[in-house]
């Protein structure tokens, strides 16, 4: 015979299970859309400076054409 206590422990343990589950699923997406982040911010650090080297580039050539 199952006691009323012992199904209320169990719920109780597999109430907290779940939390942590939630929890964990949680933090697994946070971290996911961290990686993203930086990638998107690291993506974007390149295409800056790519385009400062182009536009360094740009400059020193028409720098150097003659306009007289």
């Amino acid at each position: 015979m199952i006691d009323t206590i012992d199904v209320r422990a169990t719920t109780a343990a597999v109430t907290i299970i779940t939390d942590v589950h939630v929890t964990i699923a949680a933090v697994a997406i946070i971290n996911e859309a961290n990686i993203m982040t930086a990638t998107v911010i690291q993506n974007m650090a390149i295409t800056i400076t790519s385009a400062n080297v182009k536009a360094e580039a740009s400059f020193q050539a028409f720098s150097q054409v003659d306009l007289e």
